[in-house]
């Protein structure tokens, strides 16, 4: 299916075919996350446009990576906590419920 910021998912993964970009990070403080310790754990993440085997209480960093010939820029935009995930037979009623906390500089 297709969500929020170009996001498409499948049973239990997701990804983006934009500049979006995720990062793993269960240790993240996320009742307590600011942009600036945001910025310095993703910064320093293994990044990438796909999310997979999307489990219960995953914290996912996500931000917007550009990169051209002479410039590379990387942007925070939030952090995800996964809520829930229903993996139903088939796929057509799979989803994954999450809260977004954006975080501005």
């Amino acid at each position: 299916g297709q969500g929020g910021f170009g996001i498409t998912y499948a049973a239990l993964d997701f990804g983006t075919k934009t500049d979006i970009v995720f990062s793993r990070a269960n240790n993240f403080d996320y009742s307590s996350a600011t942009w600036s310790g945001l910025q310095a754990v993703f910064k320093n993440s293994i990044r990438s446009n796909h999310v997979n085997s999307i489990a219960l209480d995953d914290i996912i960093l996500v931000g917007r990576e550009e990169r051209t010939d002479s410039t590379y820029r990387l942007e925070t935009v939030g952090v995800l906590k996964i809520m829930a995930v229903y993996d139903e037979p088939g796929v057509a009623s799979d989803r994954i419920v999450f809260n977004l906390k954006t975080l501005k500089k």
